[in-house]
C-alpha cells in the first residue's frame, strides 16, 4: 500500500556504491520513457567501462502507463533501476528530493523525461566532476519553443535574478550534476517551500556552467503550466527571503 510518507520503491539488486545517480522525475510520461531510456544509456556508454551509474525513476502519481513502462525498463536495463512511485501527484519538486534520497551515488544528475535536455552533456559534466567541480550546470542560452514559453521562461528566470536570487543565469537551468558533498547538505535541510535551484545556488559554490541549446518536445504535453511556475516562484522566493537554513557550513 502506498502512503503520503512512505512511497513504494522497486529497487534494482545492491551494488557497490555507483559513481553516478541520475535522477529523473516522470510525469504523464509514457511517449518519452523508452525513447527517454535509451539516450541515457548510450550517453553513459561513452564513459569508462569501470565508471558505474545508476537510474533512479519518480513516477509523481502519473494516471497514465508511465509506471507499467518504468517497469519494463527495469526488468530489461543493464544497469540498475530504482523506481520510486509516489501514490499521487506531489509536484516536481517533491519527487526529485524522493529521488535524491534514494540515490547512492557519488554525484547526482537531474535530468528530465522529455528528451529535451541533451543527454550526452552528461559526459561533459561527468568530466568536469572529475576535475573537482561540485556543482555543473547545463545553461540554456535558447530554447526551440514557441516565442510564449520563451517569454514566459525568461520572465520567470528575471524574476527570480531580480528578486530571490542574483546568481540564477538568464536562461535557468533544471539540468544539473551535484557532488554527494552538496546532495546530503540539501537533503539535512527541512524547507518545505522547495525551490531547487535557489538552495542549489545558495550556498556561494561557483558553478561550472555548459550552455545549450534545449529542444523542442517531440511527444506528449508539457504539465508545466505558467499557474505553477508563478506558484514555484512564490514558494522560492518565501524559502529565499527567509534564507536557507542549514547552509552555514563550510563545503
Amino acid at each position: 500500500m502506498k502512503t503520503d510518507t512512505a512511497p513504494q520503491t522497486s529497487e534494482a539488486p545492491a551494488e557497490t556504491q555507483p559513481a553516478l545517480s541520475i535522477v529523473i522525475p516522470v510525469y504523464q510520461n509514457e511517449l518519452n520513457l523508452a525513447d527517454t531510456c535509451q539516450a541515457l544509456s548510450g550517453a553513459l556508454d561513452a564513459l569508462p567501462p569501470d565508471f558505474a551509474a545508476e537510474f533512479i525513476f519518480v513516477n509523481d502519481g502519473s494516471t497514465d502507463n508511465s509506471y507499467a513502462e518504468l517497469m519494463k525498463i527495469q526488468s530489461q536495463s543493464r544497469r540498475p533501476v530504482t523506481v520510486v512511485d509516489l501514490w499521487r501527484n506531489f509536484g516536481q519538486m517533491a519527487a526529485l528530493f524522493a529521488g535524491y534520497r534514494a540515490a547512492r551515488g557519488q554525484t547526482v544528475v537531474t535530468i528530465s523525461a522529455d528528451l529535451q535536455d541533451p543527454p550526452e552533456l552528461i559526459l561533459e559534466m561527468v568530466k568536469a566532476w572529475q576535475r573537482g567541480e561540485k556543482l555543473v550546470l547545463a545553461v540554456r542560452v535558447d530554447r526551440e519553443e514557441s516565442w510564449f514559453r520563451k517569454w514566459t521562461s525568461w520572465v520567470f528566470y528575471a524574476a527570480m535574478r531580480k528578486f530571490a536570487i542574483a546568481t540564477m543565469p538568464i536562461g535557468g537551468f533544471d539540468y544539473f550534476l551535484m557532488d554527494r558533498q552538496l546532495l546530503d547538505m540539501m537533503l539535512s535541510i527541512n524547507e518545505r517551500n522547495i525551490f531547487l535551484q535557489g538552495q542549489v545556488l545558495w550556498p556561494g559554490i561557483k558553478p561550472f556552467e555548459i550552455p545549450y541549446m534545449r529542444r523542442p518536445r517531440l511527444k506528449g504535453k508539457s504539465q508545466w503550466k505558467l499557474s505553477r511556475k508563478i506558484g514555484y516562484f512564490l514558494d522560492g522566493f518565501t524559502a529565499l527571503r527567509a534564507g536557507c537554513k542549514g547552509f552555514d557550513r563550510p563545503l
